[in-house]
């Protein structure tokens, strides 16, 4: 009875974990290209610089959809003062084969400027 409890309990972990989101991959050069902007917009002055969900935000912007209902959420988890995980969500239709898409941005800061050290993209897909 333990065993079957056991499987119930891990076959239920394993199905709430699945949300649909597969990742795409990212290349160091995409990180890079995104932290040059960040400067370029440090030198310029811009404010959507100092602060990590502005820089998700300025990067990810919402997406017009032509039908439906969408979501659009900027969250950050901090890890440390100077360390911080900032994840865009954006769900509907985006186009006929992508329902939602998913940028997730580690963010470092050394002093007041930010840097990204890793970018992440998950794309939900039809089924």
């Amino acid at each position: 009875m333990r065993n079957i409890v056991f499987v119930l309990f891990l076959s239920l972990v394993f199905l709430v974990s699945c949300d649909g989101y597969e990742q795409s991959p990212t290349d160091a050069d995409y990180v890079s290209s995104l932290n040059f902007e960040i400067t370029k917009g440090q030198q310029n002055g811009a404010a959507w610089t100092y602060s990590p969900e502005e820089i998700a935000r300025h990067f990810f912007p919402p997406v017009s959809h032509d039908s439906g209902r969408k979501r659009y959420e900027v969250s950050k988890k901090v890890k440390s003062v100077n360390n911080c995980i900032v994840t865009v969500v954006e769900e509907g239709v985006i186009d006929d084969e992508v329902l939602g898409e998913r940028h997730t941005l580690q963010l470092y800061r050394d002093g007041k400027h930010w840097t990204i050290t890793d970018a992440k993209l998950e794309i939900r897909r039809r089924q």
